[in-house]
């Protein structure tokens, strides 16, 4: 499948749980470096590895995907990682319907609690929630190739 998406010039999606150890050495054989013609391989999907990791993921390509986690009061070692990893490896996701925003624990996660998820890393970011959002839209679509589909922005 990583042949057939390099093949076809389509990012790689990861999606890794409890099992970073395993996966970094993976990472580190197929994709020894970054793109030469894109900025990401991929995205680590619902990214939740440690600062070194996040640090590792990006410097081989990959982007971080950020989601409910980053919401809760509890969870600053994932804020510390992402940070360390920079806005510029980021992109925002839902998981939709897991993994709600702190304000929805126990509810159905929706696309629309992204906006959550940007409020907290903003804020943890120390940047307008207006930046995140043009940064990381920008990296979702160098991520998914949309400029392909439509180049007038």
């Amino acid at each position: 499948m990583v042949a057939a998406a390099g093949a076809a010039d389509l990012p790689v999606v990861i999606h890794c749980r409890d099992a970073y150890a395993d996966l970094m050495p993976v990472l580190r054989e197929l994709f020894p470096s970054p793109p030469k013609a894109r900025r990401f391989h991929g995205v680590v999907h619902c990214f939740s590895g440690t600062a070194a990791e996040a640090a590792e993921c990006a410097a081989l390509g990959f982007a971080l995907g950020a989601d409910g986690p980053v919401t809760y009061p509890k969870n600053d070692a994932l804020r510390a990682a992402l940070a360390g990893a920079g806005l510029g490896a980021l992109v925002l996701e839902t998981d939709s319907p897991w993994l709600p925003p702190q304000k929805k624990r126990g509810q159905r996660c929706e696309p629309a609690d992204v906006a959550d998820v940007a409020a907290a890393l903003a804020a943890s970011f120390g940047v307008p929630e207006k930046e995140l959002a043009r940064v990381t839209l920008g990296n979702a679509r160098e991520l998914y190739r949309l400029d392909r589909f439509n180049s007038a922005g």
